[in-house]
């Protein structure tokens, strides 16, 4: 699948209209997703000898009607994660 529509469009944070119904045109998509999701370890630390692991994620979505380029939902969360691991 050829990709190089969806690249030009990365570094925006809107679609306009005449993207969306590019988009629609090219890949028949009635209802279009952009977002981007990320992860990284925040700290370490240990805690009764076990390794504790905290990771920051963030994620960020919207989606577009594909005819009109309307925003028909957005959501942003960014969250703190904890796990514990014994490596023996």
């Amino acid at each position: 699948m050829d990709t190089s529509p969806i690249e030009s469009f990365k570094e925006t944070t809107d679609l306009s209209t005449e993207q969306t119904q590019s988009l629609k045109s090219r890949y028949g998509a009635d209802l279009i997703l952009k977002g981007s999701a990320s992860g990284q370890l925040a700290s370490q630390t240990t805690a009764y000898g076990v390794p504790v692991y905290v990771y920051s994620a963030n994620l960020s979505l919207k989606a577009f009607q594909a005819d009109t380029g309307v925003i028909l939902a957005s959501f942003t969360e960014s969250t703190l994660g904890r796990a514990g691991s014994i490596h023996e």
